[in-house]
């Protein structure tokens, strides 16, 4: 068994740790001290991903010949889920405007599948942004952008894509069209422009 943090070889103190969340909970507080935090487990080289870490962190550790932590700091951390989040969210213009031209077409099943990937996006994105907010400790009710309170706007995204789920599970497409082109689109740059504004001010945080 061989264990890795940061590519540098790691060797667990007594009581030698079973299982994966052993292992971690000893590094730990190794990390804090150089306001680091473990953000990927590989294990046979193999990254495991968000949706499967509790499964694997229950695995005792002489389950694998290898274990790789990444870590980073927290400004590290933060500024780059807030990228990506940008990236993602910007990715998604061109498969709105491809979406209703679809619909438009009575394309239905292509678009709704264009209509996916924007979701996927979407719901990622504000995810994100809650997630970065909460680890750098900004205080989203003072935050505004526009002229408009950010807590206002994430409700307001949160309301946009629960119209959409319902519009998708009733099959309504001429709603989901209208709610498209008239509400969402129309809207889109302060929504873009509330994530760049946070993104800024995780930006000065980290740095500060």
């Amino acid at each position: 068994m061989e264990i890795f943090v940061d590519n540098e070889p790691y060797c667990p103190r007594e009581p030698a740790p079973v299982t994966i969340d052993q292992l971690i909970a000893q590094i730990k507080p190794e990390l804090s001290d150089n306001d680091r935090m473990i953000v990927t487990i590989a294990c046979d080289h193999k990254e495991i991903p968000e949706h499967e870490i509790d499964e694997v962190l229950s695995r005792e550790i002489a389950a694998y010949r290898r274990l790789d932590f990444t870590t980073a700091t927290v400004p590290e951390l933060a500024t780059g889920a807030m990228q990506t989040a940008m990236s993602i969210l910007s990715a998604t213009r061109a498969k709105q405007t491809e979406t209703i031209e679809l619909l438009s077409k009575d394309r239905n099943e292509e678009a709704i599948g264009v209509l996916s990937e924007c979701i996927t996006g979407w719901v990622q994105t504000h995810d994100t942004v809650i997630k970065t907010v909460g680890l750098v400790g900004l205080n989203i009710d003072d935050l505004t952008h526009d002229g408009k309170n950010v807590v206002a706007i994430l409700n307001e995204v949160a309301h946009h894509l629960t119209q959409l789920k319902e519009c998708l599970a009733a099959g309504d497409y001429v709603l989901l069209n209208d709610l498209l082109q008239y509400e969402i689109v129309p809207w889109f740059d302060q929504w873009e422009g509330m994530v760049g504004a946070i993104a800024d001010e995780v930006r000065a945080t980290v740095t500060s």
